[in-house]
């Protein structure tokens, strides 16, 4: 826990004990109880779930994604829970916006453990957002998820604490609001089992449910990940994911370009030392980059030359040598951020398979 969280945690309990019994004393025996209890009840089992809002409505189903982690779409469970852009606005602010889709509402689920406070910077939250920047990539490495138009996005959120069934409605870091936004099932990557050439003009009425467990067959590879948590291959694959989330989504092109370093250097750098050189860490980041993905001699040459350019533009970033990103370096930048989805994609395999 945060220490963020025991604040919340001893406001939350406070609260409860005299939300239940207006007439009890705040140092009572009945407190004292009630926070030996809480106290008790800690790790906590929750559920975060976040609205898929630009997913097509495909019925009601649940796909075991692994990790306590599932994709899954009903007509109850985010009903009543407000939109993220509803919280905190007045009535005529609210007005504004758009109607809500009927239906079923499509959602991811995380479970998870430990104590979740009132404020998304809460150390359990954190856990969870790193499996949606996972999945972030999982989702889309294959194209069964795309990215979808935000102009329709009504996102919701709701934390369930399992043990009181006490619900929170979180604010979501702007990153993560905005993936959730606009991430959906792609049908047309969908494999439906059609012989070649029966429905050459695509008469053929897809139902819902074959939609389903066609996405089920291909969401395979994020159980298969899952299983794998805890292994060193699996977390720095997990953490290059992250890194690569985070320098896509960042607004900063300075902190972008070092997040696509950092996931970089969390696959390719595994020295036995810490007191390492940057030029022999860059040397040796180069080699293993250019033998991971080179063909060829002169595949690898050019491999290492782009690398040790991004790797040299970090050390200008990380020594206040350049406050910013010049034009030039901004071309690193994009360079930098395939060169990290490249690495994870062809690191992940062995982890899908």
């Amino acid at each position: 826990m945060s220490e963020q969280d025991i604040v919340d945690f001893v406001i939350g309990e406070t609260f409860a004990v005299a939300w239940t019994n207006t007439d009890s004393n705040p140092m009572s025996q009945e407190l004292v109880e009630h926070f030996i209890s809480a106290v008790n009840s800690i790790p906590r089992q929750y559920s975060l779930v976040v609205h898929l809002p630009a997913a097509p409505d495909w019925g009601t189903y649940r796909i075991d994604l692994g990790g306590g982690v599932a994709l899954a779409a009903d007509a109850s469970t985010l009903e009543g829970v407000p939109l993220l852009q509803e919280q905190g606005i007045n009535a005529l602010q609210k007005a504004m916006l758009p109607e809500r889709h009927s239906g079923h509402a499509t959602f991811l689920e995380i479970q998870t453990r430990g104590y979740a406070g009132f404020s998304y910077t809460s150390r359990l939250f954190a856990e969870a957002f790193s499996r949606l920047k996972q999945l972030s990539f999982l989702l889309r490495n294959d194209g069964v998820f795309s990215q979808t138009s935000p102009s329709v996005a009504q996102t919701r959120a709701l934390v369930t604490d399992r043990l009181s069934n006490r619900k929170i409605f979180p604010q979501l870091p702007h990153a993560i609001e905005r993936l959730t936004m606009t991430i959906a099932p792609n049908p047309k990557a969908l494999t439906l089992g059609l012989p070649k050439g029966e429905d050459p003009f695509g008469l053929f009425e897809v139902t819902g449910k074959e939609l389903v467990a066609s996405l089920e067959k291909h969401l395979a590879s994020c159980r298969r990940f899952f299983s794998s948590e805890g292994s060193t291959h699996h977390d720095s694959v997990a953490a290059a994911m992250e890194w690569y989330f985070d320098s896509l989504t960042n607004d900063n092109q300075t902190l972008a370009y070092l997040s696509a370093c950092i996931g970089l250097e969390a696959l390719l750098h595994y020295s036995s030392t810490k007191d390492e050189m940057m030029s022999e860490m860059t040397k040796r980041i180069s080699d293993r980059y250019a033998y991971m993905l080179a063909d060829t001699k002169d595949d690898r040459i050019r491999l290492m030359q782009e690398m040790t350019s991004v790797l040299r533009q970090r050390g200008e970033l990380v020594h206040a040598r350049e406050r910013r990103l010049t034009p030039g370096a901004f071309r690193l930048l994009e360079s930098a951020r395939r060169m990290l989805k490249e690495c994870i994609a062809h690191e992940l395999q062995p982890l899908i398979r």
